[in-house]
């Protein structure tokens, strides 16, 4: 009797281990859900998949659309390849896995943790990525994701395709966007200090407001936002604070600056036309006594943009081309300089005998 009793008490302790064990190994559709396993090419389409711990498992070209993975672990997991359309991804923590080449059209990534995550290549349409923090978006597909009021400070959107994407107030500071495809691409009010637009196409994009201006911490560490030989044909960057912009070699042709400042005045806009005062949400711009290098707009194709009532002081537009701009009530100085028209210092006036 008494070793029947202790072999209870035994019993109920091992119990418990193994109803531990069964919290994170289960069978789902015949497949082993559990750290590690190799579920390559697994049919997992709308399978409730809640809480798995999926940690280091091999996932390549899963089948997991519809699936619900909330609050799952999947961390270091590998995904490449695997089916993710419109499957609930909801507080799944995908830390350092790789989702290279997956598809994730209309999943649901809210709370998602994506640090260090592979996303290259990945196809991410009509995804709303707010509150995630993702950096390794190089040849992402993003066409028409809602990235609005996201941090992707530093993050790699080299090559990555965003047509009709929304950034509208966006941190975009350091971003990489060299060779991407952001063809009518809304970055109203997005913070680009830093950003490499290099051989980007922005053809009909939206960049109101735009700001180049990095806020300093200590000393001042501000890097230039390269549009070099971008495709800005078409777009507006009118309100745009742009004195730490580089323009050289970019398409511009009728690209809207209407009140945009590209010069290096440290005190943006001031002496400029009366009705800036009445304009709200300009960038918040205050330098103190600190100048900007102003805008870098050599060999820049502007013909037939609009420049009306853009800051010009101290910019440098001789290799430029301006067939056809609007350049009405202009804020300008001695020191700018426009093709085969150099507007030198005032002489002296003239004192009376």
């Amino acid at each position: 009797m008494q070793n029947r009793l202790v072999n209870s008490y035994l019993f109920i302790p091992m119990m418990i281990l193994v109803c531990i064990g069964c919290s994170q190994k289960r069978i789902v559709n015949g497949y082993l859900i559990a750290p590690e396993v190799n579920l390559v090419k697994a049919k997992l389409s709308g399978t409730n998949l809640q809480r798995a711990d999926l940690r280091l498992a091999d996932m390549r070209q899963a089948q997991l659309d519809g699936a619900d993975l909330r609050h799952s672990k999947l961390t270091g997991a590998n995904l490449s390849g695997a089916n993710l359309n419109g499957a609930n991804l909801s507080d799944v923590n995908l830390n350092q896995a790789n989702l290279s080449g997956a598809i994730l059209n209309g999943a649901n990534l809210e709370k998602t943790s994506l640090r260090k995550t592979d996303l290259s290549n990945a196809i991410l349409v009509v995804v709303d990525l707010r509150g995630t923090k993702a950096y390794n978006l190089r040849g992402a597909n993003l066409t028409g994701a809602n990235l609005t009021s996201m941090s992707l400070r530093g993050a790699d959107l080299s090559q990555a395709i965003m047509s009709g994407s929304l950034l509208i107030q966006t941190d975009l500071t350091g971003v990489n966007f060299s060779s991407a495809q952001l063809e009518g691409a809304y970055l109203r009010g997005a913070l680009i200090g830093g950003a490499n637009f290099a051989n980007a196409d922005l053809s009909g994009a939206k960049l109101e407001k735009v700001s180049t201006y990095v806020q300093p911490k200590g000393k001042i560490t501000v890097g230039i936002t390269s549009f070099n030989n971008a495709k800005l044909a078409g777009a507006n960057l009118s309100y745009a604070y742009l004195s730490w912009a580089s323009f050289n070699g970019a398409d511009m042709k009728g690209t809207k600056l209407r009140y945009a400042c590209l010069s290096n005045s440290s005190k943006p806009w001031q002496g400029m036309n009366d009705i800036m005062k009445g304009i709200k949400g300009l960038p918040k711009v205050r330098l103190g006594n600190f100048r900007p290098p102003g805008a870098s707009v050599s060999s820049t194709d502007l013909t037939g943009a609009d420049l009306s009532y853009s800051d010009l002081r101290n910019v440098n537009l001789t290799g430029a081309k301006l067939r056809g701009a609007k350049m009405i009530g202009i804020l300008s100085n001695y020191e700018t300089l426009l093709p085969e028209v150099i507007l030198d210092k005032r002489p002296k006036k003239e004192t009376r005998e």
